[in-house]
């Protein structure tokens, strides 16, 4: 999750600090039990992040905070894809890290109110080759972030006293999404959605934490730019990825196809135009004009058609051709 700058200050900071010290993440201490080997020094400063993160929410007294560290899903992560979501009108963030070394940070602001006849929606990019040992410590980071489980332990109750549990939640919800991908093409996704609230802090942290690790390989401001190949590409990869997502979060992928959908994305595009939300229709629809090069959400005389038209109009046209008769 990507938040101002002063609550984001202290984990770059914290992997600076690594960094200096010479935490690795490739340095290994003795072999663990289930077959993986972990480093003691980076996963006590992957706890402290964690634990921090959950005591700004959860406010219990005397609560517990547990961190344990399993095997890495991905034992010797090279490209990371990811994405983020935000709820009520944010942000949808796009974050890239290829295997040559490049980072790249995409951000779409999505309307609020989306319409067939509006201009697509504006993207903000930051572009960044980090040193090879950036690299390495944010994907380490990260990769040990996404193997902890976090275990918050209330304190046992008091014979004969009235026991507090303190609770916070917001209605601020979000999507989290990183992909790992190692040699040989071995890839680990991990997602999660929700609330952003105490109740969800154990499942939700990890993810949060991965993610500015890093998202801050991009480096710098995020400014409006042209749309790239890579930019389209990374669409391509998000857009095919396995596993459900969030409505919110596929709509925040769909805005962003009216910028960055190409034709080889029209099959995965398709089924959203009979989706039951008119919104998640709509947004197909903008996606399909860009993909496909396409517009038909207009009449000869230029007048928008009604929507259930439209979405009939591009599954027509993605349709396959009939088969040949003999």
């Amino acid at each position: 999750m990507i938040r101002a700058a002063p609550r984001r200050a202290a984990l770059p900071l914290l992997i600076g600090a690594l960094v200096a010290a010479g935490v690795s993440g490739g340095a290994r201490a003795e072999p663990a039990g289930g077959g993986c080997a972990h480093d003691a020094a980076l996963e006590a400063a992957v706890a402290s992040a964690l634990r921090k993160k959950v005591r700004d929410i959860e406010s219990t007294p005397g609560v517990r905070i547990e961190i344990t560290f399993g095997c890495p899903a991905v034992s010797e992560p090279r490209q990371v894809t990811a994405l983020s979501a935000h709820g009520h009108g944010g942000f949808v963030n796009v974050l890239e890290l290829t295997g040559a070394g490049e980072a790249r940070a995409l951000r779409l602001k999505p309307a609020a109110a989306p319409t067939l006849s509006g201009p697509p929606p504006k993207v903000t990019r930051a572009t960044a080759r980090p040193r090879a040992e950036a690299i390495q410590h944010a994907l380490a980071f990260a990769s040990a972030a996404l193997a902890s489980t976090i275990h918050v332990a209330l304190p046992p109750p008091v014979p004969g006293a009235v026991q507090t549990i303190s609770a916070r939640a917001t209605t601020h919800d979000e999507a989290l999404e990183i992909r790992l991908t190692g040699t040989g093409g071995v890839s680990s996704t991990r997602r999660w959605d929700g609330y952003v609230d105490s109740t969800h802090a154990a499942a939700r942290v990890p993810l949060e934490v991965a993610w500015e690790a890093l998202w801050e390989l991009a480096g710098g401001p995020l400014r409006p730019a042209p749309v790239e190949e890579p930019d389209r590409a990374a669409f391509q990869r998000l857009l095919d990825s396995d596993g459900p997502r969030p409505r919110f979060l596929n709509d925040g992928l769909l805005e962003l196809g009216a910028v960055l959908a190409t034709r080889p994305v029209v099959p995965s595009l398709t089924p959203f135009l009979q989706a039951p939300s008119e919104r998640t229709q709509l947004l197909a629809v903008n996606a399909l004009a860009t993909a496909t090069g396409t517009d038909l959400r207009r009449d000869a005389a230029g007048a928008l058609r009604p929507l259930a038209d439209v979405t009939a109009a591009y599954r027509a046209l993605a349709a396959p051709p009939p088969a040949p008769r003999h």
